[in-house]
C-alpha cells in the first residue's frame, strides 16, 4: 500500500512538471495587440532615446472598435460619432495631471505644476488617426495615452521623451588641483554609446592614451603618468553625435585641473592591511562573557 501511495505521489508532482518543459508541446505566444484590442499608439518620431517632444503621435483603431462607435446614421454622422467617442475616451497623463483629447476644446484638471500641451485629434484614412500636440512635451520624461475600449476596459500606452544629450560631469573636476599623475580622464555623458570622440576630443598640452567605454563614462586612459604641476585643459568639441540619434553636442565643453606637484601622489586606492590581536579572553562554557571596551 505504501509503495502504490509512493507512486501515485512521484506521478502526482512529474505530470506538471512534464507539461510544463515539455519540448513537443506548442509554444504560448502572447500578441500585445491582442491585450490592447488591437489598438496600436506610436510617435512619428522617435529614436533609441526616446521619442522627439515635438512629435505627433499615430492611432490605429481596429474595425470592431470603429463600428462600435460609429453608431447609425449618414458616412458623416458616423464620422462624427467615432471622432467624438475616442476624443472622449483618450486622455493624456504623466502620471498627476490629464489632459482630454478633444477635436476642438481641452479639458484639464491641474494636479501638478507640470504644464501638459492641448491635442488635436484629426482623422488620416479609414483606420488611422493623428494626435497633434500644440506645444512640445517635457524632455526627459515619462508620458500615458490612457484609451477607454468598447468593452470599457482601459488601454495604456507609455512614451519616455528624449533627455537632451550633454556632459553631466567629468574627473578631475575642473580647476581641480592637486591631481595624482597617474590618473584616468572621465567623461560623464548623459546616454551610453560613445565609444570614441575622435577628433572633437583634445587634451593640451598633447597626451598619448586611448579611450574605455564604460556604460554612459567615457574613460580616457593616457599611455604614460602626466607631468608633475601642470595645468592641462580638456575640450570637448561641439557636435559630437549620439550613436543612433540625430542629437549632437551643442556647445563646446572645456574643463582644466592641476596635477600634483609630488610624482608619488597616486590615484590608486590604499591597499589597506589586516591586523589580528593577540589579547585573548577566556571565558568558561558555563558563564556568560563580560567583554570590556
Amino acid at each position: 500500500m505504501k509503495r502504490l501511495l509512493a507512486i501515485l505521489l512521484v506521478f502526482t508532482l512529474a505530470v506538471p512538471l512534464f507539461w510544463l518543459g515539455n519540448p513537443f508541446s506548442p509554444n504560448m505566444q502572447a500578441s500585445a495587440a491582442s491585450y490592447r484590442k488591437g489598438y496600436e499608439l506610436s510617435a512619428k518620431d522617435a529614436d533609441k532615446t526616446g521619442i522627439n517632444p515635438a512629435t505627433s503621435f499615430v492611432l490605429t483603431v481596429p474595425e470592431t472598435e470603429r463600428n462600435a462607435f460609429e453608431g447609425t446614421g449618414t458616412a458623416t454622422e458616423k464620422e462624427q460619432n467615432l471622432l467624438t467617442a475616442l476624443s472622449k475616451r483618450l486622455t493624456l497623463r504623466n502620471g498627476n495631471r490629464t489632459v482630454s483629447i478633444t477635436p476642438s476644446t481641452t479639458e484639464t484638471t491641474s494636479l501638478s505644476a507640470i504644464t501638459l500641451p492641448e491635442f488635436v485629434l484629426e482623422r488620416k484614412d479609414k483606420e488611422t488617426f493623428v494626435i497633434n500636440l500644440s506645444e512640445p512635451l517635457e524632455a526627459n520624461r515619462l508620458y500615458f495615452f490612457d484609451l477607454l475600449a468598447s468593452d470599457q476596459d482601459t488601454i495604456t500606452f507609455a512614451f519616455q521623451t528624449q533627455r537632451a544629450f550633454g556632459l553631466m560631469g567629468t574627473l578631475p573636476a575642473n580647476r581641480s588641483s592637486s591631481v595624482p599623475v597617474d590618473t584616468g580622464i572621465e567623461l560623464y555623458f548623459t546616454h551610453t554609446g560613445i565609444t570614441d570622440p575622435g577628433s572633437s576630443f583634445s587634451i593640451s598640452p598633447s597626451v598619448e592614451g586611448r579611450f574605455e567605454a564604460h556604460g554612459q563614462t567615457l574613460v580616457f586612459v593616457p599611455k604614460k603618468p602626466l607631468k608633475t604641476g601642470t595645468i592641462y585643459q580638456v575640450t570637448l568639441k561641439s557636435g559630437l553625435s549620439l550613436p543612433g540619434t540625430e542629437q549632437v553636442l551643442p556647445e563646446d565643453i572645456v574643463f582644466s585641473f592641476e596635477t600634483s606637484p609630488d610624482a608619488e601622489n597616486s590615484a590608486n586606492p590604499s591597499t589597506g592591511y589586516l591586523s589580528i590581536s593577540n589579547s585573548w579572553l577566556e571565558v568558561p562554557t558555563s558563564d556568560k562573557p563580560i567583554v570590556p571596551y
